[in-house]
């Protein structure tokens, strides 16, 4: 039996769900992570200070080696530690991909409701909110309980 690699399985999931921005999964040989990353284009018009160009708000989401890293941190993102012995449930990667779907969409509303400044975290995780998602997948018999691993 062979392992499935979180890249494979998170690709698949990224293109299925429909997300409102640029997105893109990075993953260098033998590193202890994998960061998916949104870009999300800010409109002129919520924006009149950037006349020439259309700013971009960047949200990071890390999925990591909890064995080899303590802990990351990164200006605008989520941290989500893996370990590398047991990997994760492909139903908690569809959770993950889910969860931040709806809170990219999310992003175009908050801009309206509050000004945009370079320190402005527009997506929060709540994970609370994340952990009924879980719980609401799991009841409906739709999470799935097989495990992927890091790609090494």
């Amino acid at each position: 039996m062979y392992n499935i690699y979180i890249l494979d399985v998170l690709e698949e999931l990224m293109e299925a769900a429909y997300f409102h921005c640029e997105w893109g999964i990075s993953w260098v040989n033998n590193q202890e992570f994998i960061t998916i990353q949104f870009q999300y284009p800010l409109k002129d018009e919520l924006l009149p200070n950037h006349p020439f160009e259309t700013p971009v708000y960047v949200y990071q989401l890390i999925l990591y080696n909890s064995n080899a890293i303590d802990q990351l941190q990164f200006h605008q993102s989520h941290t989500i530690p893996i370990d590398d012995k047991q990997g994760i449930a492909i139903g908690e990667l569809y959770c993950i991909v889910e969860y931040t779907r709806r809170q990219v969409a999310k992003i175009r509303l908050q801009l309206h409701e509050q000004p945009f400044s370079e320190e402005l975290n527009l997506i929060h995780w709540n994970n609370c909110e994340y952990q009924r998602l879980v719980q609401t997948m799991k009841q409906s018999g739709r999470y799935n309980p097989k495990r992927v691993y890091f790609p090494y």
